[in-house]
């Protein structure tokens, strides 16, 4: 099975690939991480259509981009499916900022790079959509809905487990031996103004878990700033909100 945890950056996608990872996992499964980047994508699904695995395998993909064109064989396959997270996108420019030090204007122009991007994938396939305001308010119904569309009959308790392991102060504690340079299967990625350190096995990275806060861009941006964020993404009511 081949599982997309797509959509904005800073929208909540790492955290719904470890709570897919984490269902798959309890049930038995073998999952393999993918997070490729840019033109990797499209070589990805190529290979993956060339060589399905058999037996319980998961290829769980982290990806905000997308190719121009998805493969039929992939739109048709019962056996792919994935989520699409989406945030503010004044609150995504403001995370951005703060993950890899881009500038305001970078942030911004990213961002709306991204929004075309996450309205390709919502145009092309019929998966779920998840609200960053809801993962961060109702997780736990976030979790019994990512089951329900997998086909898991969730218990609470196990609900609950899976809440645990994929909680912020376990994903806290990534970044931290991150920082300390306490983890098996370290990346480093440059861009253009740091390295991020990342754990390949969970995609956190050393910088991930910021404030968390939503609307966070009405305190840290400016009055100038929160007026030029809001004129770009007016063509976006439906991820903006007041």
């Amino acid at each position: 099975m081949i599982v997309f945890n797509a959509g904005l950056p800073r929208s909540g996608t790492v955290l719904v690939g470890a709570i897919v990872r984490a269902m798959f996992e309890g049930e038995g499964a073998t999952v393999t991480q993918h997070n490729p980047h840019g033109p990797e994508l499209a070589v990805l699904l190529s290979k993956l259509l060339e060589a399905r695995s058999e037996g319980a395998q998961v290829d769980l993909i982290h990806t905000h981009g997308w190719p121009d064109v998805l493969p039929h064989e992939f739109l048709a396959n019962d056996n792919v499916t994935g989520f699409l997270c989406h945030r503010d996108p004044r609150d995504v420019c403001v995370s951005l900022m703060g993950l890899h030090d881009m500038t305001f204007e970078e942030a911004v122009e990213f961002t709306l790079g991204n929004l075309s991007l996450f309205y390709a994938m919502r145009s092309q396939t019929a998966w779920p959509t998840i609200d960053y305001r809801d993962l961060h308010d109702r997780k736990l119904d976030q979790i019994h809905g990512i089951a329900k569309h997998l086909g898991f009959q969730l218990s609470e308790e196990r609900a609950h487990q899976i809440d645990d392991a994929t909680s912020v102060t376990r994903h806290r504690a990534i970044m931290e031996q991150l920082r300390a340079g306490n983890v098996n299967h370290m990346i480093v990625r440059k861009n253009r103004h740091r390295d991020l350190r990342e754990d390949a096995h969970s995609l956190i990275n050393d910088r991930h878990i910021q404030s968390g806060e939503i609307g966070r861009w009405r305190r840290e941006l400016s009055p100038e700033q929160q007026a030029t964020v809001t004129a770009a993404f007016t063509s976006f009511p439906d991820l903006t909100s007041e």
